[in-house]
């Protein structure tokens, strides 16, 4: 039997592997040093196309806000951020331009109405308004409210001043095709009856209830009213008075032909 430790004998050693092959590491990109380049984090030196999910993140931002800034109508932030991105997409838009053909173009910056026939004396935009328009002067919102608390109130003579302020304005900045002129609230026909007593008041050629509290009643009818009843109330006498006359008078022609019960 032969020694097995003898030298030159076979042995259990399993043979010696080579050393494995190493993969070479990609390259890796270049990243952009571009003094020109407003993005200031790590980012490829190479040409983006507008959608690229790669795009730095700042650049995305950066093209939300300005969707948002137009939307909200914020003119001078949409231009300070589309200013942003064109500068970067000068430096590394694609080639053939789509990504700055992307960027959406800002509007103009209004001017300020400066039209002498305007009544709006505070700032609003030189432009034509649709017909409940968010961005109406205030004054022409509130103008709009206070020709119905007018009407309602008797108040003819000031419905129709709030009407004269809304038909200057709307020939000024209204729609071409007159639309907002045919929308303007709209008084009932003043009254021109000569048997009326009440000559120093506009007022709605229309009957009226009496002693109902009515409250588009003209003003003076309002008051005498008041003052018959506080003497009725004290007395229950007011036939005689001159206010109850002017009363039958008015409701001769405005409503029920006789005036001779308080509370009917």
């Amino acid at each position: 039997m032969g020694n097995p430790n003898a030298r030159g004998g076979p042995s259990s050693r399993a043979p010696a592997s080579k050393p494995a092959q190493l993969r070479p590491l990609p390259a890796q990109p270049i990243q952009c040093t571009n003094s020109e380049c407003r993005v200031t984090s790590g980012h490829e030196a190479k040409k983006y196309n507008a959608d690229d999910r790669d795009l730095p993140r700042i650049v995305q931002v950066k093209r939300a806000a300005l969707d948002e800034a137009l939307a909200a109508g914020n003119l001078n932030q949409a231009r300070s951020n589309r200013d942003w991105l064109l500068r970067f997409y000068t430096i590394h838009g694609a080639e053939d331009g789509s990504a700055l053909d992307a960027l959406p173009e800002i509007p103009a910056k209004p001017t300020r109405c400066c039209v002498p026939d305007c009544p709006v004396t505070a700032y609003h935009i030189n432009k034509v308004f649709a017909v409940g328009a968010e961005d109406l002067p205030n004054k022409i919102k509130t103008a709009n409210k206070d020709f119905e608390k007018a009407l309602n109130s008797g108040n003819y003579e000031y419905a129709l001043d709030i009407r004269a302020f809304l038909l200057r304005f709307w020939t000024v900045h209204g729609p071409a095709d007159g639309s907002a002129l045919t929308s303007m609230p709209t008084l009932p026909p003043q009254c021109q009856d000569p048997l009326c007593p009440v000559t120093g008041e506009p007022h709605a050629g229309k009957g009226f209830k009496q002693w109902a509290r009515a409250r588009d009643l003209p003003r003076i009818i309002k008051d005498y009213e008041a003052r018959v009843q506080k003497v009725y109330d004290r007395y229950e006498k007011w036939q005689d008075m001159e206010e109850n006359k002017v009363l039958n008078s008015f409701f001769a022609v405005h409503g029920t032909a006789t005036h001779n019960a308080i509370g009917a």
